[in-house]
Parts: structure tokens; C-alpha cells; sequence
């Protein structure tokens, strides 16, 4: 039976990870949610709102303003999607993708070194658990939703 503690240790964890991906990418002047986006858009053909909203689960709204402060930023430019014309496609600028590069050589630089801790048989058994806890509570959300 599932205690207090396990859950405790994840929230824990998640926190100190969240907390190192900030920093690593702060002097890029990104946050978590903004590098995923600008690693998720880093596509030929770009990508629409509601993708990247499905990817990085946020609702539209949020989407949106993640879409314009990116934009602001130089970093994504929207583009006319020809299959939908309601819907731009989202596509990464040039300083875009150089800074998704610079700023995913330092995200995994900073990976490696809260990772290696872990020996790599540990790091997968890790990987193990966690794919079958997601799993499992993806199921039961969906299962609840349906």
C-alpha cells in the first residue's frame, strides 16, 4: 500500500528538477514551458495551436499567450496553414532555432549532471516505474472522463 512519503518523494523531486531546468535556462532568457515549446515547434511544416496545446497540456488561452510572448520574443513567427486558415501554423524564426539549440545544450548539460547521481541501470529503472505510474494514472483520468 501506497504511503504519504512516496508521494511526497515525486512532488519533491519534481520541484528540485522544475526548480534546475528554470535555472539552466535562465540565461537564455526562457522558461520551461517556452523551451518545450520552441523544442516541440522545431519542425519544417511548424505546427498549430491546438498541437501545441495538446503537447505541453495547457488549455488555449494559454497557448495563445505562450504563442505571443514567444513571438515578441523573435523567436516563432505564425504563418498560413493551408489545410486550415482559421488555425496559423507556429514556426520557429532563425534566432528561434539558435536558441533552441543554445538552450538545449545547456538543458542537457544540467540533465547529466542531476542524472548522473543515478548509475544507468538506475536511471532506467527510474524510467520503468515512472512510464508505468503515468500509464496508470492516464488511464484512470481517462476512465473518469468517460
Amino acid at each position: 500500500m501506497p504511503d504519504d512519503r512516496l508521494h511526497r518523494l515525486l512532488q519533491e523531486a519534481f520541484l528540485y528538477l522544475y526548480a534546475g531546468d528554470n535555472q539552466a535556462l535562465t540565461p537564455f532568457e526562457l522558461d520551461v514551458t517556452e523551451y518545450e515549446a520552441l523544442k516541440f515547434l522545431s519542425t519544417e511544416r511548424g505546427r498549430s495551436i491546438g498541437e501545441l496545446r495538446e503537447h505541453l497540456l495547457i488549455d488555449k488561452s494559454r497557448a495563445t499567450r505562450l504563442i505571443d510572448a514567444l513571438e515578441a520574443k523573435g523567436l516563432v513567427r505564425r504563418m498560413p496553414n493551408p489545410s486550415d486558415r482559421r488555425s496559423p501554423n507556429i514556426l520557429l524564426t532563425a534566432p528561434g532555432m539558435a536558441a533552441r539549440v543554445r538552450a538545449g545544450e545547456a538543458f542537457q548539460d544540467s540533465l547529466r549532471r542531476r542524472f548522473d547521481k543515478l548509475s544507468a541501470a538506475e536511471q532506467s529503472q527510474l524510467g520503468t516505474l515512472l512510464d508505468k505510474l503515468i500509464w496508470s494514472l492516464l488511464s484512470e483520468a481517462d476512465s473518469m472522463h468517460n
